[in-house]
């Protein structure tokens, strides 16, 4: 019965833990990506004006002052492009601003229309996979860890909540096992929940309505033997 309380717990637990720490997971991913492309649209916004307003040389001077972390370019209306950029993306610029991605990475593009009317520009930034990851997985390592503690702490709960209600059923079955072997003296200590409670009781007042019984049967065959004594004798 014991194990089979922990087993049951363990089981219950596990589904719980499981519904809330895939989702919890799913979103952690999420956030860590939306934070990238977050950045990734804030470095084009600030590239925009100028790309927009400036030449070749003030784009690329901005250029210069881009974030590290991500492959900020820009593709110049005569195709030329400017930066660092990544091999990659589509054969034609985007009309609208596009996210695309590439193997877990992201390359976000932003059309940009020059103002002296020689065509569109775009501003391409990279994110690399590890930055579009950053942080999730040593996230994931503390849902885990989490996960596992819960399900030790409610192994470690179940295990004493079943000793506790095994231990008196145990108990009462060693009692009635010292009854059945003629120990009369034995009774139950009362423990556990109150079905447990009764049952002992029971088995406590049986036990002494045994004795009861036997103590009458005794006196009963006592005072048979008296009566009889004196009728034997007077027939010897």
């Amino acid at each position: 019965m014991r194990r089979q309380i922990t087993l049951l717990v363990a089981a219950t637990t596990s589904v719980v833990l499981l519904a809330f720490l895939l989702p919890a997971a799913t979103l952690v991913e999420r956030v860590a990506e939306g934070r990238a492309l977050d950045a990734a649209q804030a470095q084009a916004q600030v590239l925009y004006g100028t790309v927009g307003l400036g030449g070749q040389d003030e784009v690329s001077t901005a250029l210069l002052g881009a974030r590290t972390d991500l492959d900020v370019a820009v593709r110049w209306t005569d195709g030329e492009w400017l930066g660092e950029h990544r091999d990659g993306g589509p054969s034609e610029p985007p009309t609208t601003p596009t996210v695309l991605d590439e193997d877990g990475a992201r390359r976000v593009l932003q059309p940009v229309s020059r103002f002296d009317g020689t065509g569109d520009a775009v501003i391409e930034v990279f994110v690399p996979a590890a930055q579009v990851r950053d942080g999730v997985t040593g996230t994931w390592l503390v849902l885990a860890a989490l996960g596992a503690v819960l399900l030790g702490l409610s192994l470690l709960v179940a295990d004493r909540l079943a000793r506790s209600l095994t231990r008196p059923v145990t108990d009462l079955a060693q009692t009635a096992r010292r009854l059945s072997a003629g120990d009369l003296a034995a009774r139950t200590t009362p423990a556990g929940p109150p079905e447990v409670r009764d049952v002992g009781a029971a088995v406590d007042q049986l036990a002494g309505r045994i004795g009861e019984l036997l103590t009458a049967e005794r006196e009963a065959a006592a005072d048979l033997a008296h009566r009889l004594r004196t009728p034997l004798t007077a027939l010897q």
